[in-house]
């Protein structure tokens, strides 16, 4: 007896390919598509079936199919080999029928039933499996039925559903605005719940939808600030990641308590004084002899990379040649943000110019963060101007601390970035331009970023008055 197989459309190339169903008669064959497409790499030719390695992604369903699975909340490898499997069943059932006729049930089977119909024929296949088992009774077949009909609901808990954002970020499944998460992203949603499990310790009490309320907010931040000893920007993230796990599980249906939408339950913002470097003080630091120490004159060079282009740490530490391109007025730095995945066009200036030209358009390898911020210091100590006193107020243990120290002290590899933030808002630039280098979503997050004082905004005021 005949028996149908399935075969891809083309078993080569990189595009998804259709998947048909085959029933082979002696010189006659029939051949019906699926409606279902697959990478070809995914494709298993020999068990007729998509291999177990392949992602959700790599699998097309039809529409009408692919929701089904969705509300469901099925495994989709498993979920369409098992379709697949159902058309062959059906196929080989209806074999015996002439061929015109059989395309004709095929192509009703595989472009859908109704709802009531679908529903019928996965209960008869379930009841057939059953009955067809080795030492099934009447009374089995009766509970195993009422625990098809009645299928118990598994309640998915808050840290259930962070482990599945974690899992659907990872895989792909979740994306931001079409683009797939940075690995920094997906580490920031498990940082922030191991640091609810922590905390779920601590205070013995349970975390769940049901649970987040005001008193678990004021308890968290108190966790944070005295247990922990995070400064108020860690507090802040954590709170707004947290915010965005509820408010996802909120609109999925999974959540129905809305009390984190509250105004007093917010993620607070740091306004913490951090500095920036003065064009004069990055013309110092430029002009220092480290010829004799590749290690910092490296270190220099990108730190100057970032203060003339507000590019991000990750970014200017990366600049390849392919990333400068020719304009009419000179040269622009055309680069795919790494958090953002943003295109960002940034003119170059003369001191960007040189250094990529010292390094013939290759900027040396990056080295870590932390080792970039232990160079920077001890280069911007060479610095006279740098040796001036600066209060440093920060936040620790909850309460306002003040702190003296050297300015070159508090230079980091972010001093860049406010660096030229600021600096190009003294100069008088368009606000709105350079929002548009340092992704600033609005004026308002853009004054509280730059650090300039009284007096400065005082002289650039005086500058505009002329």
């Amino acid at each position: 007896m005949a028996k149908a197989f399935f075969y891809l459309r083309k078993s080569t190339g990189k595009q998804p390919q259709l998947i048909y169903v085959g029933l082979r008669t002696g010189d006659d064959q029939l051949a019906v598509s699926t409606g279902i497409k697959v990478n070809p790499k995914r494709w298993d030719s020999k068990k007729g079936e998509i291999r177990q390695s392949a992602t959700p992604f790599e699998v097309q369903l039809p529409v009408l199919l692919g929701e089904r699975c969705r509300i469901k909340n099925l495994d989709v490898i498993s979920f369409t080999n098992n379709y697949l499997q159902s058309i062959a069943d059906f196929v080989n059932q209806k074999s015996g029928i002439p061929k015109d006729l059989l395309t004709g049930e095929i192509k009703s089977f595989v472009n859908g039933r109704s709802e009531l119909e679908q529903y019928a024929f996965d209960l008869d296949c379930f009841v057939k499996g059953l009955v067809a088992r080795e030492g099934m009774t009447k009374e089995k077949l009766i509970t195993a039925i009422d625990s098809y009909l009645h299928p118990a609901t598994d309640k998915i808990t808050l840290l259930d559903y962070i482990d599945k954002v974690v899992t659907d970020s990872t895989t792909g499944r979740r994306m931001k605005d079409g683009q797939i998460l940075n690995p920094r992203t997906i580490q920031r949603y498990n940082t922030t719940k191991q640091l609810l499990q922590d905390f779920q310790k601590v205070y013995s009490r349970n975390i769940d939808f049901d649970t987040i309320d005001l008193d678990f907010y004021k308890d968290l931040n108190a966790y944070m600030v005295n247990v922990k000893d995070y400064k108020p920007a860690t507090l802040g993230k954590h709170v707004s990641t947290l915010k965005t796990f509820l408010r996802e599980a909120t609109e999925e249906g999974i959540n129905t308590n809305l009390k984190y939408q509250s105004k007093a339950f917010k993620a607070v913002e740091d306004d913490s004084d951090s500095i920036y470097l003065t064009e004069q003080e990055l013309a110092a630091m430029y002009a220092l002899d480290l010829s004799a120490e590749p290690r910092l004159d490296k270190v220099r060079d990108l730190f100057l990379i970032g203060a003339n282009t507000g590019l991000r740490f990750s970014d200017f530490t990366t600049i390849k040649a392919h990333n400068l391109k020719k304009v009419t007025n000179g040269y622009n730095l055309e680069v795919i943000q790494y958090k953002t995945k943003e295109k960002v066009v940034i003119p170059v200036n003369d001191t960007v110019m040189a250094i990529l030209s010292k390094y013939k358009n290759v900027l040396p390898e990056p080295i870590s963060n932390q080792k970039f911020n232990d160079y920077i210091k001890e280069i911007a100590q060479r610095v006279p101007a740098l040796q001036a006193l600066e209060t440093k107020v920060f936040v620790k243990g909850g309460k306002e601390v003040e702190e003296t120290c050297a300015k070159w002290e508090l230079v980091t590899t972010h001093t860049a970035r406010r660096s030229f933030s600021s600096n190009a808002y003294l100069s008088g630039k368009p606000t709105l331009a350079i929002m548009a280098i340092t992704g600033h979503q609005t004026e308002k997050s853009f004054m509280r970023y730059i650090k300039t004082s009284k007096n400065e905004h005082a002289e650039l005021m005086r500058k505009h008055g002329k």
